[in-house]
């Protein structure tokens, strides 16, 4: 789903995202970091973006 629907620049983060929930959660159909997932948001709605830098 990322390779084809993210843009390209959040790729990285979002796949690095994913590998972190999966493996905290121990798999499941959708696994979730939710302060980070709303992480991204807020970084969004203060700077424009949701990378991390």
């Amino acid at each position: 789903m990322i390779e084809k629907c993210a843009h390209p620049d959040y790729r990285a983060e979002l796949t690095d995202y994913v590998e972190r929930a999966e493996a905290a959660e121990g798999g499941g159909h959708t696994p979730h970091l939710l302060g980070e997932a709303f992480g991204f948001h807020q970084r969004f709605q203060q700077t424009g973006t949701m990378h991390a830098r």
